[in-house]
């Protein structure tokens, strides 16, 4: 089950890479701009990106959060036949987010949605677009928030620091 309001043919695949592991997941495209302006604010882990993008757009943070605990609670690592029977309900090609806690999941946080695939090394500072038809990331841009699937009026700015690597 895709969150909230999303469409496949509207997906962007984001993967996040922290210090305790990695993450992926489909979103709608806007999320990689928002995900850019949280990244100027240094945060120390996927969950604390999470945590700030609850303000920029709530319906998108709590369909990962929902997302990744249906992952946990079937899932567990260690246990291969966990994730099998996981696997025979979930197709993780459609951008349900998972953890990779085993080598099989890997090929999922690297294959594109239909809007591409963008990688957030939190630890290194590295933001990767290896495929992105949504839009490119720019070092300086703006965005609008978003309430219940929707922009709103406001606006948030954001400025990427040199410190942070931005390839292609």
């Amino acid at each position: 089950m895709l969150p909230y309001n999303w469409v496949m043919s509207q997906l962007i695949r984001i993967t996040f890479i922290d210090a305790t592991g990695t993450v992926t997941f489909g979103a709608e495209g806007h999320i990689v701009k928002m995900i850019t302006h949280i990244c100027t604010e240094y945060p120390s882990s996927f969950g604390a990106v999470l945590d700030r993008l609850e303000i920029l757009d709530p319906d998108a943070a709590l369909a990962v959060r929902i997302g990744l605990a249906r992952f946990d609670e079937f899932v567990i690592a260690g246990r291969p036949d966990s994730l099998t029977a996981w696997l025979a309900d979930h197709d993780p090609g459609t951008g349900v987010p998972i953890r990779l806690i085993e080598p099989r999941l890997r090929e999922y946080t690297l294959a594109p949605l239909p809007l591409g695939i963008i990688i957030f090394n939190l630890p290194d500072r590295r933001i990767i677009q290896i495929e992105n038809t949504y839009g490119t990331i720019l070092r300086k841009d703006r965005g609008r928030l978003r309430r219940n699937g929707r922009p709103v009026r406001q606006i948030y700015r954001y400025e990427l620091s040199d410190d942070w690597s931005l390839l292609p």
